[in-house]
């Protein structure tokens, strides 16, 4: 009878535990859930006019001048990616690789609505660029997350925007940290996880587990298997903050 009690008490645990884990597991699927509201899908067109050899050749019977005929070739690269609303207002933080170069860049909301994006502000070192669309509506958007909390070896969620993995939720961990010292006060550089990147996550979102933005994809190792790299929040803090004061504090 006695062992028949410890058995049940065991049972008992280990319900409990898995009826825990069940439940942190519904509530992290739920949180990631409303978050992918703030995640938008970017395309950017690139047009290039590239001129072939001449074709013809005349003479302007007012000017009396030479004129060469040319068959003009227009070339479009469309460039897709991610981006992470960060304000009510429509701000976004994307990579700036993923938009640079390009003369027409449209974002799509979870729910399919349409917009044209402005380039804000960008930074070179860090590979960020900020957008701006003008929404009618507040949007929902990501709590970027303290630096003092990332912490290496925590474990953090990728919502994918690849063809790939569109929409689904990974897990991973920190698995480095690129940091420096400023006055005596760490400045996270430099974000490596544990996860696969695919063409259309630059910009794409690594989050808490409770769902603040602790960085977004920025690129990957070729040769390496779940190693990927992020951009770290206090960087993007940096240039959205630094934007706003310039704004603010410029005479009109």
């Amino acid at each position: 009878m006695k062992k028949i009690a410890q058995y049940f008490f065991i049972a008992l645990i280990v319900y409990f535990l898995f009826s825990c884990f069940a439940n942190a597991q519904n509530s992290l699927i739920s949180e990631m859930l409303k978050i992918r509201e703030s995640i938008v899908d970017i395309t950017a067109f690139q047009t290039q006019i590239l001129p072939s050899s001449p074709t013809a050749l005349g003479i302007d019977t007012t000017t009396h001048k030479m004129i060469i005929a040319e068959n003009i070739k227009k070339s479009t690269y469309v460039q897709k990616s991610a981006g992470v609303i960060i304000s009510p207002d429509g701000f976004i933080i994307t990579n700036l690789h993923a938009i640079y170069g390009t003369q027409n860049i449209f974002v799509k909301l979870l729910d399919g609505t349409s917009f044209t994006a402005q380039i804000i502000s960008i930074s070179t070192d860090q590979d960020l660029a900020l957008m701006k669309i003008n929404a009618s509506k507040h949007l929902y958007f990501v709590e970027l997350e303290d630096p003092n909390n990332i912490q290496l070896g925590a474990e953090v969620v990728h919502i994918g925007s690849s063809d790939i993995l569109n929409n689904t939720i990974s897990s991973g961990k920190i698995i480095s940290l690129g940091t420096t010292t400023i006055n005596n006060k760490r400045e996270i550089e430099l974000i490596k996880i544990n996860m696969n990147m695919y063409n259309g996550d630059s910009g794409g979102p690594i989050l808490s587990r409770d769902g603040k933005l602790i960085g977004i994809m920025m690129g990957k190792f070729e040769k390496q298997d779940r190693s990927a790299l992020a951009v770290p929040s206090n960087k993007i803090k940096k240039l959205y903050l630094e934007f706003l004061k310039n704004r603010y504090n410029t005479p009109k």
